[in-house]
């Protein structure tokens, strides 16, 4: 048990310590002379070979924080999240499942529970009468809406 601790925390150190080397050769070591913070529109005046290898360091950076996030997730949050749990002894709460309409655009209903009526619009009828809905051009324009030129004519 003693070896499994000591490798996690190997492991744990050697993430941050990755991520943070990483991120001190992107904004310390590599920085370009007469240039403080990112670089911003100041890249186009970078030579190109520093700017590789800073990009180089900084997707080494993400790679190391975003292994180190999963790590700690699995690793720490989950098992504790699970304990916590049994000891409440409730299952895992899961979010509510969103109701997609396959028309929609892109935007997330609300979820079925907590969707309200939609109104009802009103119908025309079946069968007008002839002429009846029909306007002019200078009716349509005249008017301070589209309804209020059928509502004339």
């Amino acid at each position: 048990m003693v070896l499994v601790r000591v490798l996690h925390g190997i492991i744990i150190g050697t993430l941050a310590l990755e991520s943070l080397y990483a991120g001190f050769q992107v904004f310390i070591v590599l920085q370009p002379e007469g240039m403080v913070g990112p670089l911003l529109f100041g890249a186009t005046e970078v030579p190109l070979e520093l700017l590789i290898v800073r990009r180089m360091y900084a997707i080494e950076a993400w790679l190391a924080f975003a292994a180190l996030a999963i790590y700690l997730g699995l690793t720490e949050v989950l098992p504790r999240r699970l304990l916590l749990d049994r000891a409440l002894q409730r299952p895992l709460q899961r979010p509510p499942v969103l109701e997609q309409d396959p028309g929609s655009n892109g935007i997330l209903p609300l979820p079925l529970t907590e969707r309200a009526e939609e109104p009802e619009l009103p119908c025309p009828p079946a069968d007008p009468a002839p002429g009846a809905g029909t306007a002019t051009r200078s009716q349509i324009v005249g008017a301070r809406r589209p309804d209020d030129a059928l509502r004339r004519s």
